[in-house]
C-alpha cells in the first residue's frame, strides 16, 4: 500500500475474498453517502485458498481497479491466502499506522447514504474518550423503538470504526480471554444473560476449530469495560447471510431496513451501557432462539444431521 498522506478523516477499510458481486455493492452503495469524494479508500484483497478460486480473486481486483468516487482507492492484494482472521486484523493494524482512526467494512456490508458520517462523528466526538472503544453502524431488527443512540458493553464487527488506541486492547489469545471472563464470573454477561452463545464460539477459537477475529476483538472490549456506541436506526445491511460467507451460513434473520434519516450524535460525558437496549436486544433473541429444552432438543438433531447448525451474528 502506498503511503496515505495525513487526513483529519478516518481511512475506510474494506475486506474482500472471492465475491465480486458483493464487492460491487458495498461500494457502491458506499459511494453514494454523503461526502464519499472525501475519503481515502483502501481495498485488502485476500489471496486465493483453492484453485478454483484464482478466476474469482482476480474479477474482485480487476473490479478494484475500475472503482472511483472516492479521494483515492488503493489496493492490496495479498499474494497468498491470509484467511478473514489475519487479513483483517493486520490490516486493521497497517491502516492505523496511517491514521488516528479509521472505519472498516466487509465485502458484503451495504450502507445508508448517512454512515460514513454517523461514524466519522462518532470517531470526532468520542476520541478522547477512553472507554469508547468502537463506533458500530449496525442494530438488529427490533420492533420496539430505540434511543437515537446508544451504548452497549463489548465491540462488533458489522460496519464500524475505531482509533489506534483503542485497537491495541485486541487481545488475540482466545484461552487468556476466556480463562479471564470464567476467572472474572463474567460468562454469563458476556453471553447476554444466556440468550448468545459467545462462550462457545469463544471456546471454538481457543481450541482451533474457529478463527473468529470479532469474538475475540469483543471479549477484549467487554474485558476492558469498553463500550461501543450503535446507532437506534440501522446504516448497514448485512447481504452474506447467502452461504458464501466464511463464518455465516444461509440466514435472513438479521436483515434490516436501511435508515432513511441520519443518526445525530452527541456527546456524552459519561457513556455507559444501555440497560433498557440491552434488555430489547436480550428480549429479540430471547424471541428468535427456543427455550433450553428445545435447543437440546435441536442440538440432537444436528448431531444425527438432521438439521443445519444454526448462524450466529458474529463472526
Amino acid at each position: 500500500m502506498q503511503t496515505l498522506p495525513s487526513e483529519s478523516l478516518p481511512v475506510v477499510g474494506i475486506f474482500a475474498y472471492n465475491r465480486e458481486s458483493h464487492l460491487r455493492r458495498t461500494v457502491e452503495a458506499l459511494k453514494r453517502n454523503y461526502d464519499a469524494v472525501e475519503y481515502d479508500i483502501v481495498v485488502f484483497s485476500d489471496g486465493p485458498r483453492a484453485a478454483d478460486d484464482y478466476s474469482k480473486v482476480d474479477n474482485v481486483r480487476k473490479f478494484c481497479q475500475s472503482i472511483s468516487g472516492f479521494k483515492s482507492v488503493n489496493l492490496v492484494a495479498r499474494e497468498m491466502n491470509f484467511g478473514l482472521y489475519k487479513n483483517i486484523v493486520s490490516g486493521v493494524t497497517e491502516l492505523l499506522t496511517y491514521r488516528a482512526s479509521t472505519i472498516i467494512l466487509e465485502d458484503d456490508l451495504v450502507t445508508s447514504p448517512f454512515f460514513l458520517r454517523y461514524i466519522t462523528n462518532g470517531l470526532r466526538i468520542y476520541k478522547s474518550t477512553s472507554n469508547v472503544v468502537s463506533i458500530h453502524g449496525y442494530i438488529y431488527p427490533i420492533k420496539k423503538p430505540l434511543p437515537e443512540f446508544f451504548f452497549l458493553r463489548g465491540a462488533d464487527c458489522l460496519g464500524w470504526g475505531t482509533w489506534v488506541d483503542r485497537w491495541k486492547l485486541f487481545e488475540p489469545d482466545a484461552k487468556r480471554l476466556y480463562s479471564e471472563l470464567s476467572s472474572k464470573r463474567m460468562v454469563k454477561r458476556f453471553d447476554l444473560n444466556g440468550v448468545l452463545r459467545n462462550s462457545s464460539l469463544l471456546r471454538r477459537v481457543a481450541d482451533g476449530k474457529s478463527e473468529s477475529w470479532a469474538i475475540r476483538w469483543h471479549a477484549s472490549a467487554f474485558l476492558h469495560g469498553g463500550v461501543t456506541l450503535y446507532p437506534g436506526r440501522s446504516l448497514v445491511q448485512h447481504i452474506g447471510g447467502d452461504g458464501t460467507g466464511t463464518n455465516v451460513g444461509i440466514t435472513d434473520e438479521f436483515d434490516v431496513e436501511l435508515s432513511k434519516t441520519p443518526i445525530h450524535v452527541t456527546f456524552d460525558a459519561s457513556p455507559q451501557e444501555s440497560i433498557s437496549a440491552s434488555k430489547m436486544i436480550e428480549e429479540y433473541f430471547r424471541s428468535k432462539y427456543p427455550s433450553l429444552a428445545r435447543r437440546v432438543f435441536q442440538r440432537l438433531l444436528m448431531l444425527l444431521k438432521i438439521m443445519p447448525a444454526r448462524n450466529t451474528p458474529r463472526r
